[in-house]
């Protein structure tokens, strides 16, 4: 179910996104596309290495590797790259960049803890939702009123997630009860074995 839900989530991510070489309009751009892939590639070995990471450490363990780590690339970022250094002239651009700050690192940590608790598949397919969450804020501080291949994206995710979280539940309530079902089988085994026991005696 898993695999199922994230091939139609996808397909949901395709309508909501409109990529030109499938619906149409302006050429995409090749760099973004590219940089788009990084992205995903990336997201996908760091939730593999935090899902391997939970047996030996914590969530705070966890983050402090990983901000360490993107304080280092940014810095390398700023030496490295033209123009990356820029002085902020506007307090309202430094409060968006605390709340974006803000935003990332609660994303990161619910994640990171999200991982803790299930497989990092169906982790990564909820992810999808973010992008429903972008139209719905585009539409609220952006007036970007979404079309009818968006809305019906949106739909698509949302309905594959109930699916999952669906899945999830059932999965765990099965394997409550093999395991209520191990405990009692147990226990009549020691019942059993004290029985027979008390009768040798």
């Amino acid at each position: 179910i898993v695999v199922v839900a994230m091939v139609i989530s996808l397909g949901g991510v395709v309508m909501i996104a409109k990529p030109s070489f499938l619906f149409g309009g302006k050429g995409i751009n090749k760099l973004g596309l590219v940089l788009a892939l990084m992205q995903a590639a990336f997201g996908a070995c760091a939730r593999i290495v935090v899902r391997d990471l939970r047996r030996t450490e914590t969530t705070d363990i966890i983050m402090v590797y990983s901000g360490t780590m993107h304080c280092i690339c940014a810095v390398v970022a700023c030496i490295t790259v033209p123009g990356s250094v820029v002085i902020l002239q506007h307090t309202w651009q430094v409060v968006t960049l605390l709340l974006t700050g803000s935003c990332a690192y609660g994303a990161q940590v619910t994640l990171t803890a999200a991982l803790r608790l299930v497989e990092a598949s169906p982790a990564t397919a909820m992810s999808y939702l973010t992008v429903v969450w972008g139209l719905i804020l585009g539409y609220f501080f952006f007036s970007e009123v979404p079309g009818l291949w968006e809305l019906l994206g949106a739909a698509v995710v949302c309905s594959t997630t109930m699916l999952l979280g669906w899945d999830e539940k059932r999965q765990l309530n099965k394997q409550q009860q093999q395991h209520q079902l191990q405990l009692e089988g147990s226990e009549s085994e020691d019942e059993q074995n004290e029985h027979e026991t008390d009768t040798r005696s």
